[in-house]
């Protein structure tokens, strides 16, 4: 009998809490907030096979409150009234919660006058009738108080343990795509380029990034084939005219007479057999280490410009000591 008196005044609460929130639901306020209506759209989403753990439209959005909309639209329709309506369940658990908590902490009657304030506060009435997802707040703020609370003063019990669990287990869950991507991501390298992430729903958060990055590895994937094929004829372009200059020197060298006209031409020819070496060995490093299709460990550093003004100085310098004037 206690217990039902003590009731009593909590159920008088609630249903006063319920009456300034529910009056004229459906004309008061009149309209309807683009919110809502964007609310709409991603619920026609969930209902067409596309559901979602975030909601990028209208800035970004947690899915928590549009998934309880969608479970009233699922039963009683598209209307303005049951898209209000979730709102009002939060601010009556607001209410309910609140004296759950301030009772375990400052006693019944303290509870009684926290639920009361709660119940015909201006501003949880009006968030409560716009139907706007804010009103989710409140619920789980003192939810969170109230098993922080318990689990203070009771010491190591079930709550804490409980909420450790449940929250390492929607982590878990919520992570795991990303996770695999990641994974993915990992072994993906200049000899697989060809893979690609795993895409399971192109219309989610997670499937336009792993779009995306699979467009990017695309546009790497085709630089590394452009590269290939310009190394690749790099080489063939310049060995074939430098071994026709080559060929050209030794038989030219090879005859007992020559002019100072065909000394000049000779030892210009016959420093091209350097520039040979150094373009077939640099050409051959640069092709086995970037177009084998297997990562580079070192990076060798072709200094052309160097090498040639070095050649350039040796050529010089034999020219001196004949007759014999390089330009």
């Amino acid at each position: 009998m206690r217990n039902l008196r003590g009731l009593l005044p909590v159920l008088l609460i609630l249903l006063l809490a319920a009456f300034l929130r529910l009056y004229r639901l459906d004309t008061l306020p009149p309209g309807m907030y683009s919110d809502i209506a964007t609310n709409g759209l991603d619920i026609r989403d969930i209902f067409a096979g596309h559901p979602k753990v975030f909601f990028p439209a209208n800035n970004g959005r947690e899915a928590f409150f549009i998934y309880l909309q969608a479970l009233l639209v699922a039963g009683a329709g598209y209307h303005l009234i049951v898209f209000t309506f979730a709102a009002v369940a939060m601010g009556m658990l607001s209410v309910a919660l609140s004296f759950r908590l301030f009772r375990s902490m400052f006693g019944y009657r303290v509870a009684l006058i926290a639920a009361a304030l709660f119940a015909v506060a201006i501003w949880g009435v009006a968030s409560s009738r716009l139907g706007l997802r804010f009103t989710s707040l409140p619920p789980f703020v003192l939810a969170v108080l109230y098993l922080l609370w318990r689990a203070l003063h009771s010491g190591p019990s079930r709550y804490a343990i409980l909420a450790g669990i449940a929250g390492w287990f929607l982590a878990r869950k919520s992570l795991a795509p990303v996770l695999a991507m990641s994974a993915q991501a990992h072994r993906i390298g200049v000899e697989n380029l060809n893979e690609r992430l795993p895409v399971v729903n192109p219309r989610d958060e997670l499937g336009r990034l792993a779009a995306t990055f699979n467009d990017l590895l695309a546009r790497l994937s085709g630089a590394f084939e452009i590269q290939r094929r310009f190394m690749a004829d790099a080489s063939h372009e310049l060995r074939t005219p430098i071994s026709v200059l080559r060929t050209t020197a030794s038989v030219m060298l090879s005859r007992k007479h020559r002019s100072e006209e065909e000394y000049r031409d000779a030892v210009a020819i016959v420093e091209t057999i350097r520039l040979n070496r150094l373009c077939s060995g640099s050409l051959i490093e640069v092709k086995r280490k970037f177009c084998s299709g297997r990562r580079p460990e070192e990076r060798t550093s072709l200094m052309f410009t160097q090498r040639c003004s070095y050649h350039a100085g040796r050529m010089k310098n034999a020219a001196s000591r004949n007759p014999v004037a390089i330009a």
